[in-house]
């Protein structure tokens, strides 16, 4: 979306035009594997555990986000982090963008 792909640039990302959001079945793996365990608290301070239903909730947060950020992690490496904000909760989408040449 042109105006998703200006806010980053404003905020100093990358040029984001023309691309999509893919999210693959390892990704999801990953999300549950990493972010889906009952110490989820006590190793991220703040964090409940993640759920199938906020997986499912991927799709509002990257297409209708209360706030996008980008996080710069050094060269040719950032993070966008899409939040929205549900009745009883905050839920935050990151994505990782890899610049190449």
């Amino acid at each position: 979306m042109p105006a998703e792909a200006a806010d980053v640039k404003q905020q100093g990302g990358p040029d984001v035009s023309g691309l999509v959001h893919e999210v693959t079945a390892k990704e999801l793996r990953h999300a549950l594997n990493q972010h889906g365990q009952a110490d989820e608290a006590t190793r991220h301070p703040g964090q409940r555990p993640l759920t199938i239903h906020d997986l499912k909730l991927i799709p509002a947060v990257i297409n209708e986000p209360t706030e996008i950020k980008v996080q710069l992690h050094g060269k040719n490496k950032s993070s966008i982090v899409y939040s929205k904000i549900f009745d009883n909760s905050k839920i935050q989408y990151v994505e990782r963008i890899l610049e190449t040449s």
